[in-house]
């Protein structure tokens, strides 16, 4: 007769990296009866959230065996160094790309300070992962655990480094921004510079032929119907796209397209609500629509250049 395993357990946990807020970025942390497995880090200051959240359900660091991480921005991935400090034989996986950032991460220091600047605060700064913590899977790579097992898929558009991570045997999806940012029901494209259209487009198809049960946002929480809230986000994303492009071609400033697109998206007005409230980031989806118009630039850029 086999050992029998206890039933997988999945909890949500809230890292926001500032105390009186809640229901920013959230990490995963998946009990298989015999150690911890996290999907995301989150920032450097939603570290010490994440002890006591560990303390008050009876876990420690040490019971933790795997990090996924979906990329390396601060948000997602900068509490990474903090876990390697306090158990050395964590094992983090990241794409091959964000790789070398995690081990030092000063130029990924600068380059958020740079581009949102004070938001950089607030989520802190990263330190080190030695580099014997780190694993660069390959894209469809399986992570066994046991009772189910983590498929790793390259995601790229919100990020080049972007995976997503899927839990088959629960067909939970873990979208981290590939799918937007998830606030009261509703779903919005979070796509920063350099943001590529039709990687985006290609990873949201690819999501979508997996038919997951659920869809777990790192901003914020489970949804279910995933596969209806994959097809709502890729109309609302090709319609910020559309917009996006034809006021570029004809030659509005991103303030003005913003004002269109929010006078007829109730979902911005939706989740602006919700930036506004945490006291910092309140100009997201501005800066996500430059991410989309910055693409059309580049894309004349290279148009021009090639002719």
């Amino acid at each position: 007769m086999g050992v029998s395993r206890l039933p997988i357990k999945i909890y949500t946990v809230d890292v926001s990296p500032k105390e009186d807020v809640k229901g920013d970025i959230c990490l995963y942390v998946v009990d298989n009866g015999e150690y911890l497995t996290l999907v995301e880090a989150g920032p450097s200051n939603g570290y010490i959230r994440f002890l006591n959240w560990l303390e008050e359900n009876g876990f420690k660091t040490d019971d933790i065996k795997y990090v996924l991480l979906t990329h390396i921005h601060l948000d997602h991935g900068g509490a990474s160094g903090y876990i390697a400090r306090d158990n050395s034989g964590v094992t983090i996986y990241v794409h091959p790309k964000g790789y070398p950032h995690l081990i030092d991460p000063s130029k990924l220091w600068r380059a958020s300070l740079d581009t949102i600047g004070y938001v950089a605060e607030v989520y802190g700064e990263p330190i080190p992962v030695p580099k014997e913590n780190l694993v660069t899977p390959e894209d469809n790579e399986i992570i066994d655990i046991g009772e189910d097992r983590f498929k790793i898929l390259y995601t790229p558009g919100h990020a080049s480094h972007h995976m997503s991570i899927y839990l088959e045997g629960e067909r939970i999806l873990f979208t981290g921004d590939s799918l937007g940012l998830y606030h009261g029901g509703t779903v919005i494209p979070t796509s920063p510079k350099p943001h590529n259209v039709p990687k985006s487009i290609e990873s949201i198809m690819k999501m979508r032929s997996l038919q997951p049960r659920k869809l777990g946002f790192t901003h914020f929480g489970m949804s279910d119907d995933a596969v209806k809230m994959i097809e709502k986000y890729e109309i609302v994303y090709r319609k910020w796209v559309k917009v996006v492009e034809e006021g570029y071609k004809m030659g509005k400033d991103i303030t003005e397209i913003y004002r269109e697109l929010k006078a007829e998206d109730l979902y911005i007005n939706i989740q602006e609500r919700f930036f506004r409230s945490r006291g910092y980031g309140e100009e997201e989806v501005l800066f996500s629509l430059y991410g989309i118009y910055s693409y059309f630039e580049w894309m004349d850029m290279k148009s021009r250049e090639g002719s």
